[in-house]
């Protein structure tokens, strides 16, 4: 055991040294007048991977300093105190909060929220992870009215058709509200919410359609094809508005940014009716 535990030790200090030369290299790259976004980002997320490796060896002020390290690369990035990548100072929160600063994360989360509603597409699934996260540490300090709030918005995140693929990286939220409804005595609400995280798939339901209408429907085979078309749309459209936010500062408003979220938008609204007309046959 005491050889295991030496070699963990051992692992954690070679992470640190990686790290450490890491952000050296970084930093000189920081003086290059063309320095983009990106490697401020790449910096920042130096900084708060140090950060967790000190709080796994349970140094808890050294794992603080540099997750304000961390902070202060980001904001270097930004005008003042404005911080435009909502991603990497919401992971700067969360290692303040794993650190036992709970107020110090809940503040930078709720600026990461607000970064986010503002670059980021309504169906965004970081927006609702953001979102979840920041209801937990709400409700770790006693505000649940307001954890409510943000939960409600995670959830309706990953109600919405485009990501119904994906309900299973959204447990964290509906769990949070079924605890809500089970303590407000609403059971019904609650087993709802639950329901919820069993969800693996939109396309569950349109199969189930597909069986009972059996396979030579021509016009049921050419909603799911169309079905399918739009997911892989939407798909590369989130891939490519996502890129076009995190690689500088300034995309979130471009022309190019908003064609993209035009597109998504469409394209999400042709899905919902889609599904409203599959569940109707």
């Amino acid at each position: 055991l005491r050889g295991d535990l030496q070699t963990g030790l051992e692992r954690y200090q070679d992470a640190l040294d990686l790290y450490g030369k890491a952000t050296v290299i970084l930093k000189k790259r920081m003086q290059d007048p063309d320095v983009k976004a990106n490697e401020y980002a790449d910096l920042a997320q130096a900084h708060i991977k140090i950060a967790l490796t000190h709080l796994n060896l349970d140094n808890r002020q050294a794992a603080l300093a540099s997750a304000r390290e961390a902070l202060g690369v980001l904001r270097q990035n930004g005008s003042g105190d404005e911080i435009p990548l909502p991603i990497h100072p919401s992971n700067v929160a969360d290692t303040f909060a794993a650190a036992g600063e709970l107020s110090e994360g809940l503040a930078l989360m709720s600026e990461a929220q607000e970064q986010a509603r503002a670059v980021l597409p309504e169906t965004s699934l970081m927006r609702a992870n953001i979102a979840a996260n920041r209801a937990t540490l709400l409700d770790r300090l006693g505000k649940a009215d307001e954890a409510r709030e943000s939960v409600a918005e995670a959830e309706a995140i990953y109600r919405n058709p485009v990501n119904r693929g994906r309900l299973k990286e959204g447990r964290l939220p509906f769990a949070i509200a079924a605890w809500n409804a089970v303590e407000d005595g609403d059971n019904a609400s609650a087993f709802e919410q639950l329901q919820w995280t069993q969800i693996t798939d939109a396309a569950d339901a349109v199969e189930a359609t597909a069986r009972r209408a059996g396979v030579d429907d021509p016009v049921l085979a050419a909603a799911l094809r169309e079905r399918q078309d739009l997911t892989t749309q939407i798909d590369r459209t989130q891939a490519q508005l996502r890129q076009a936010t995190l690689s500088s500062a300034g995309a979130g408003s471009s022309a190019s940014a908003n064609l993209l979220r035009d597109t998504l938008a469409d394209s999400s609204a042709r899905l919902a009716e889609l599904d409203r007309r599959l569940a109707e046959r």
